[in-house]
């Protein structure tokens, strides 16, 4: 069996997705690139490279291509939200099938996945990408407390602040985030969300779930997790 060789962005340690025993049989090689503190585990492969600051590092999507183009990749998959985009632009760069980068920028940016759900006449809470201080006072004089500010392309609620009123408002601005970020208006109430699966482009299983606290539980040092909703739910 000739072997067909995959881009991995594995930012995950080996015990968690090990690849190789998964590709068994298949004929299909992974080249894995992952964060220097899990390559010992996925050492024993034959093609693995590592760095440091895995997230920033832009020696990532170099080596991702120069190995994409010498072996002929057929594919590129990532399963860390952090890798969402540099793989759909890979793959795009290689003409390759799969999610493209405008799929993977709304699937990961908050402003413009709210900007296609607008589109879809869902309803949302009110939202501004937050350009500065002055943005921000305007869309309190306009919209009231509690405000929520948060990056528009992290994950797991990292950087997610609720602004309860001026003096939250004035801490944020001595240490605002940097990058891009985005301000929207509050939504008080329970939290759910819908996972589904996809295969060739149908939908074969899809289920809404309510979250048991929610997802800043953490930071009081709770538990976060969820409970799929009855058929019966109304919701």
């Amino acid at each position: 069996m000739s072997s067909s060789y995959v881009i991995i962005f594995a930012k995950t340690k080996y015990s968690k997705t090990p690849y190789d025993q998964w590709l068994k049989g298949t004929g299909i090689r992974p080249i894995i690139l992952t964060p220097r503190e899990y390559a010992q585990g996925y050492a024993h492969l034959e093609n693995v490279y590592s760095f440091e600051n895995y997230d920033q590092n832009q020696l990532v999507e170099k080596t991702a291509l120069q190995l994409g183009k010498s072996h002929a990749a057929v594919a590129v998959f990532a399963r860390a939200e952090a890798d969402v985009l540099r793989a759909a632009r890979l793959r795009e760069i290689l003409a390759l099938p799969g999610q493209n980068t405008a799929s993977a920028t709304a699937f990961r940016n908050k402003i413009a996945m709210k900007n296609y759900l607008r589109t879809a006449n869902v309803v949302l809470p009110e939202y501004i990408c937050l350009e500065s201080a002055y943005s921000a006072i305007q869309f309190v004089e306009k919209h009231g407390y509690p405000v929520v500010i948060k990056p528009t392309t992290e994950s797991g609620s990292f950087g997610t602040h609720i602004i309860r009123d001026e003096a939250d408002l004035d801490r944020y601005f001595s240490s605002p985030l940097k990058g891009e970020v985005e301000m929207e208006t509050f939504v008080d109430g329970p939290m759910y969300h819908v996972d589904g699966l996809i295969v060739s482009g149908e939908i074969v299983f899809i289920h809404p779930f309510q979250y048991v606290n929610d997802c800043l539980s953490f930071r009081n040092n709770e538990f976060s997790g969820s409970f799929t909703l009855e058929f019966s739910n109304p919701l």
